[in-house]
């Protein structure tokens, strides 16, 4: 019976273990600034790394901070009422998925359109590769 509770405490202090993990590692608000820059590149390129070996660019992208310039697509706000800009290039299915830093109040002047370059994180690739924690840089009409 001794062996049993001890055992049910392991799983208990495991599971909270791993649901505290999870929580920061999906939830955690990372600073990003623009001093540390680890990849500027296209948006175009950025997404054809990822389409053509998905593996390799995530190994290389993944949790860094990165500079992406392109054409805004569309803009749109999500479930908590952040804006998200999407980067593609005309004949584009998919493309940059940057989910903005609520705080960012540069992209109240910007378009469908515009040109920009748009610091983020780099959290990953579904159907586009996803930037979190972004601010813009820089945007021209």
């Amino acid at each position: 019976m001794k062996i049993k509770n001890i055992l049910i405490l392991v799983f208990i202090f495991i599971s909270l273990a791993g649901a505290y993990f999870v929580y920061f590692q999906f939830f955690k608000k990372t600073a990003v600034s623009t001093e540390k820059i680890d990849f500027s590149v296209y948006a175009r390129d950025l997404f054809r790394e990822f389409e053509t070996n998905e593996q390799t660019a995530t190994i290389k992208y993944n949790n860094k901070v990165v500079e992406v310039k392109g054409l805004i697509s569309e803009i749109i706000k999500n479930q908590d009422n952040k804006s998200i800009i999407l980067l593609k290039e005309e004949d584009a299915i998919f493309g940059i998925n940057c989910s903005m830093d609520i705080l960012d109040k540069n992209i109240s002047g910007i378009r469908p359109g515009d040109s920009v370059s748009i610091i983020g994180i780099l959290q990953g690739y579904l159907d586009d590769v996803i930037l979190t924690n972004c601010k813009i840089k820089n945007s021209r009409k």
